[in-house]
């Protein structure tokens, strides 16, 4: 990796991190799992940085079976009573579709902060649990978590698969009221919720008032094939 090669690193196992890191994050993930198996061999044991970076790519990858050895390998080394591991495993766990499994093991935590929240309530709206990602939505605001971007892009998905106009309505206000109508991802996720509602105008004028329009394209794929009526 170029960025690595004119850096002395203090430690040999914050090399190891920084390789898995730089995959986790980049479109190929795979080789952070190669990685990880040569560590797992070598001198060095992983920290505790090195299961969110790992989980992260395959979450990506939706391996489940590797997941769950890495969720096993986290017990072993005392690691997953972290709150940064335990967050990643509830994201490893809803993207490859246990969302129940994510939600138990968000039930333990002990801190249940933000990262938290939106990795359970994100692996319901990633398997088509509208209801449940509400109802997730709804105990967090009840328990003084304010939603970011990433709730809202969960929000507003299970608000469109519902046919919830009403609340996408109120997310829509808070939006404007926090600053987050300029969020690319909830703002796609707001106007597809407008465009499945059958409120097409609506959807156009949240388009037109985004300063930057790139990334914006499940919105144009996916109603490409609508009549446009301004």
């Amino acid at each position: 990796m170029p960025a690595t090669c004119s850096i002395k690193f203090p430690s040999q196992i914050f090399t190891w991190d920084t390789m898995i890191r730089g995959y986790a994050e980049s479109e190929d993930p795979a080789p952070a799992l190669h990685i990880y198996q040569h560590l797992r061999v070598s001198s060095e044991r992983p920290d505790t940085h090195t299961y969110p970076f790992l989980l992260k790519a395959i979450a990506k990858l939706m391996v489940l079976r590797e997941g769950e050895k890495v969720h096993c390998a986290a017990l072993k080394d005392g690691l997953k009573s972290l709150v940064f591991v335990q967050n990643a495993l509830v994201h490893f766990y809803g993207a490859c579709g246990r969302a129940e499994s994510a939600l138990q093991l968000f039930e333990k935590m002990p801190d249940k902060n933000l990262v938290g929240w939106n990795s359970v309530i994100n692996g319901y709206a990633l398997n088509s649990r509208p209801n449940e990602t509400l109802t997730l939505y709804r105990r967090m605001c009840l328990e003084g978590v304010k939603p970011d971007g990433f709730t809202l892009v969960s929000l507003l998905t299970a608000c469109a698969e519902l046919g919830a106009l009403a609340l996408g309505r109120r997310a829509h206000v808070y939006m404007m009221k926090v600053g987050l109508d300029k969020n690319l991802h909830a703002a796609n996720a707001l106007m597809l919720l407008y465009a499945k509602c059958g409120n097409i105008r609506d959807a156009k004028k949240v388009f037109d008032g985004l300063e930057e329009k790139n990334g914006i394209v499940d919105f144009v794929d996916s109603w490409v094939g609508c009549k446009w009526v301004w």
